[in-house]
């Protein structure tokens, strides 16, 4: 599998490295950019940066995109910044490929 700048495959799932922003027009999984220390996953919200709202509609978009339950999808580092890391529980490459796919959909 070629390696991914934004995703590790660990041995309970996916960890995948974030750029956020809140106060979008419309919720959306962007692209890829240089951010922080590597690459991220750029990810726009339409929910605000007020009382958690941003980071719980943040698991819930993953969670969606990768169609697992929310529950599965734990915000590991970054609660109050745009550099985030999430992971998912599950079959790391299986959730790393409806990533890949979800980020292909963007060029259509």
């Amino acid at each position: 599998m070629p390696e991914i700048g934004f995703a590790n495959i660990v041995e309970d799932g996916l960890l995948l490295r974030l750029y956020v922003q809140p106060g979008a027009k419309v919720s959306a999984v962007t692209g890829v950019r240089e951010a922080g220390d590597d690459k991220r996953l750029k990810i726009k919200l339409q929910a605000r940066a007020v009382d958690g709202q941003a980071n719980a509609a943040l698991i819930e978009l993953l969670a969606n995109m990768t169609h697992v339950p929310k529950s599965l999808v734990t915000l590991q580092a970054g609660a109050t910044a745009r550099l985030k890391t999430v992971h998912l529980r599950g079959h790391g490459p299986d959730l790393l490929q409806k990533v890949l796919l979800a980020i292909g959909d963007m060029s259509d």
